[in-house]
């Protein structure tokens, strides 16, 4: 298990990390969230020792980490472009104290799962960003570490490589490690996340559990019509209004079918719906 507690961390007058605590389980998928500036990447350098907390300590199993069993995939590609992408692979398994049958088996193996055979005795710049994106990935994981960090892994992808990302996500969980990524797709961190933090100005505004979500009553009730739709306070707990778009968070279901009956006879209503809460929507609350 993965324990952040009461971390803090400035730089000069600003304050990045404002004692920030959460815990992050083995077999289990966090995503941190929040904009640019939020706390996210100090967060991640923290983690993998790259940055000294002020405050406040980072364990694991009740240890400090051991950063060589540590995984990171960063925003940014970080690669050799004039190196073959398996000296590489071999060079940063290496790095990670792995010796030569190790890693061969290694390389075949990721390589495949990835599809990314034929570029192994390609250069990294010949490739496309997706595929270099993958081979960011085997580099994170080759080493088969404890804790995986993943920042933005999705960016570039298309459909068909999101999916391997995935999959390779979904092994490494299964394979009960620690795994922890910040992202702005939010579709894809609903699918396969267990827990998301939410973090604004180096806090933590939401965390919340994918169960949780599951199984709050709340309903999100979501009206498009040509003008807007006026509820009690009673009525709603939360209401947003964007062009022809009444989003409403309502304490039910039977306080939805309520306030669908009573917009029905408001006229002009072109669609509406009612669907459980997302992650999305909680932080549009914060926002």
């Amino acid at each position: 298990m993965l324990e952040v507690s009461n971390v803090s961390k400035k730089y000069g007058d600003t304050v990045v990390l404002d004692k920030m605590s959460f815990v992050a389980r083995k077999g289990e998928v966090v995503s941190l969230l929040g904009a640019n500036g939020s706390g996210k990447t100090t967060t991640f350098k923290i983690i993998l020792g790259l940055l000294e907390e002020d405050e406040g300590e980072v364990l694991f199993n009740k240890r400090k980490i051991d950063v060589r069993k540590t995984g990171y995939l960063p925003e940014e590609r970080s690669m050799f472009y004039d190196v073959t992408v398996y000296e590489q692979l071999k060079f940063f398994g290496r790095l990670k104290g792995m010796n030569d049958m190790e890693l061969e088996s290694r390389i075949d193996h990721l390589l495949d799962v990835t599809k990314t055979s034929k570029y192994r005795n390609m250069l990294p710049i010949q490739l496309s960003k997706g595929n270099q994106q993958k081979i960011q990935l085997i580099i994170s994981i080759l080493h088969d570490p404890d804790i995986l960090i993943m920042d933005e892994p999705w960016t570039g992808l298309d459909q068909s490589n999101i999916a391997i990302f995935q999959r390779v996500i979904s092994e490494q969980k299964k394979a009960n490690k620690v795994i922890i990524l910040s992202s702005h797709q939010h579709q894809q961190v609903q699918e396969i996340c267990d827990r998301y933090l939410y973090l604004k100005e180096g806090k933590i505004r939401i965390n919340v559990s994918k169960k949780q979500l599951e199984n709050d009553k709340k309903r999100m009730l979501t009206i498009r019509c040509d003008r807007d739709v006026s509820f009690s306070k009673e009525e709603v707990i939360y209401k947003t209004r964007e062009k022809d778009m009444t989003k409403c968070i309502i304490a039910d279901e039977s306080r939805a079918i309520d306030l669908i009956n009573k917009v029905k006879s408001y006229g002009n209503i072109i669609s509406y719906s009612v669907s459980p809460l997302t992650i999305s929507d909680l932080i549009g609350i914060k926002k």
